[in-house]
């Protein structure tokens, strides 16, 4: 699939999220859906050093995700605590959808040369 795909799959997915919330809700079934940010794993780590520098400064927080930054939203949504929220759609993103790309240019002007490895 191209990355002219991606967008509209997006939007598709949190429209989806929108209806069966609307659907399923009568019968006490909640439905949201998560927007991970970039995270580091094995697979998308390339770029190396630098692209993860770029990566941390592209979001409000300065931070590079890992899985367990998704996984503790997906604990919450699964646990009693939020059983009065449905139909939402959370990005996990230290911010990153927040952030537009020309607010955050002097941000990550600022962080380059500076080493993730710090922020973990």
């Amino acid at each position: 699939m191209g990355s002219g795909a991606y967008g509209p799959s997006k939007g598709a997915l949190q429209s989806l999220t929108t209806d069966l919330a609307y659907s399923w809700g009568p019968d006490h079934i909640r439905v949201n859906c998560l927007v991970p940010g970039h995270l580091h794993t094995p697979v998308g780590d390339h770029g190396g050093a630098e692209g993860r520098r770029m990566r941390s400064a592209a979001n409000l927080l300065g931070l590079e995700g890992t899985a367990w930054d998704l996984a503790w939203a997906v604990l919450f949504l699964a646990c009693v605590e939020s059983r009065w929220i449905t139909g939402a759609v959370l990005p996990v993103d230290a911010g990153t959808t927040t952030a537009t790309v020309l607010g955050m240019l002097p941000r990550m002007r600022e962080t380059q040369g500076k080493d993730t490895d710090d922020q973990q």
